[in-house]
């Protein structure tokens, strides 16, 4: 996958790529200022957003998947790609602006998307990209701490419960974000609550209890293969 980004020095760079994340982040704010991309692309993103969500079918244009695909891309791509000090680079008020926003967006994806509690399916792009972010971004220090400090597990919980039945890439996703959540606890010991702490947690909030239903849909990869998380 490419994802070309041009820096201020009119470098560009493939932010799929750990060389491009890094140098992305490192390069990446307006005259040698911090990194942020957040800010500057979440306005248009929530107005597209509202258009959205004003209409009664609730279909995005082209434009407005473009629009907003850039945002969610960006954040998804410097996640699954930057090393992690490099990633705590990023201002914490720059990934907290877009964690606000995952919030607001997967509330209104439970409450006023009458396909996804009917059929349990994220049938447009920009919603795919939306969750399907959170894989990476819940692996970092920062992003990992804010979802858990702001509940976005409950918010998930209830997003995942919406449904009867879900769509095996959906459900997967879900199971992932979860997953990826407690081996950064793991993973960033000094920054984080306890694993026990946050078991806790998902089980207060009702994530736990969806993770494990979901765990036993039909998983994308090759049937057969059962994912362990240890």
């Amino acid at each position: 996958m490419t994802v070309n980004v041009t820096l201020p020095s009119g470098r560009t760079v493939n932010i799929a790529t750990k060389y491009g994340a890094n140098h992305f982040i490192n390069e990446g704010g307006p005259e040698n200022r911090p990194c942020t991309f957040v800010s500057q692309n979440l306005g248009p993103v929530k107005q597209a957003c509202d258009r959205i969500y004003q209409r009664r079918g609730r279909n995005p244009t082209d434009q407005e998947v473009n629009d907003i695909g850039l945002l969610y891309t960006m954040a998804s791509e410097l996640a699954e790609n930057a090393d992690y000090k490099v990633f705590d680079e990023i201002p914490v008020n720059e990934i907290q602006m877009y964690m606000e926003h995952v919030l607001v967006e997967i509330g209104r994806m439970t409450e006023a998307n009458s396909n996804w509690v009917r059929t349990g399916t994220l049938i447009h792009y920009h919603e795919q990209l939306l969750i399907g972010g959170l894989i990476g971004l819940v692996m970092h220090r920062i992003p990992a701490k804010l979802a858990l400090e702001m509940d976005l597990f409950g918010t998930l919980a209830k997003f995942a419960s919406a449904p009867s039945t879900m769509e095996e890439d959906a459900a997967e996703t879900i199971t992932m974000i979860v997953a990826n959540v407690v081996i950064s606890t793991q993973v960033h010991k000094e920054g984080l609550p306890t694993t026990a702490k946050v078991f806790a947690k998902l089980e207060s909030c009702g994530m736990l209890a969806q993770f494990i239903r979901l765990s036993v849909v039909s998983p994308m990869s090759e049937r057969g293969i059962l994912k362990c998380y240890d």
